[in-house]
């Protein structure tokens, strides 16, 4: 499946699998920075987020809100007991995360070109490397993103200028993702299963914590 079919079919990707993965036992030590201190930041210069942003998505329902922020690593919680732990552009899969069902860590190595500051035709790869403590497994897969246009699009929470990014996972293309600068993170995506369907996720609700940076 192509890009261009994939705009055609109004395809548009969850990324709940990559970036909403979530965590319930704190003994994966979230707020440890010295597990996260190589931490890619996509070529931001400063995070775009505060502690006490609130995002709400759909399609399963799940909330995030970031709960703290210590140099290039975001920690974040969810009202279930979830956490995950982030760089500051959530583009990137997630690096640590912990819930009822697994946990495990992930670094992002090899990495050439940046996505930040977004601009049509940037270009990111990385290798992906995850080791799942629970239960025990590894993976690993090339990942390849393009900054491919933007788009003013509509969902749940209201309406949002968005920069369209494109990622293959393996040659494949996988996730689609609509990300908004101004709230500095995904307001709607695509996620491409490995048998052609697709599910679509929304940004239903976000509230902005005090600005501290």
């Amino acid at each position: 499946m192509t890009f261009q079919r994939s705009i055609k079919r109004s395809v548009l990707i969850s990324f709940s699998a990559l970036m909403l993965g979530c965590a319930q036992h704190k003994s994966m030590d979230m707020y440890n920075t010295s597990i996260q201190s190589d931490v890619p930041n996509a070529g931001l210069s400063k995070v775009p987020l505060n502690v006490g942003d609130v995002f709400t998505y759909d399609n399963p329902v799940e909330r995030w809100e970031v709960a703290g922020i210590a140099g290039q690593s975001v920690q974040w919680r969810s009202p279930v007991g979830d956490y995950k732990g982030t760089g500051w552009s959530t583009l990137l899969p997630k690096l640590r995360w912990s819930n009822s069902a697994t946990e495990g860590t992930r670094t992002l190595d090899n990495i050439v070109g940046s996505l930040h500051p977004l601009e049509k035709g940037k270009q990111m790869s990385f290798i992906e490397n995850t080791v799942y403590s629970r239960p025990g497994s590894t993976s690993a897969s090339r990942w390849s993103c393009e900054v491919v246009g933007q788009a003013t699009i509509v969902v749940v929470a209201g309406k949002s200028d968005t920069w369209l990014v494109l990622c293959k996972v393996d040659g494949e293309e996988r996730v689609l993702f609509n990300y908004a600068e101004n709230i500095g993170n995904i307001v709607r995506a695509i996620y491409i299963k490995n048998d052609g369907t697709q599910v679509v996720r929304q940004l239903t609700a976000y509230t902005r914590g005090p600005k501290t940076n």
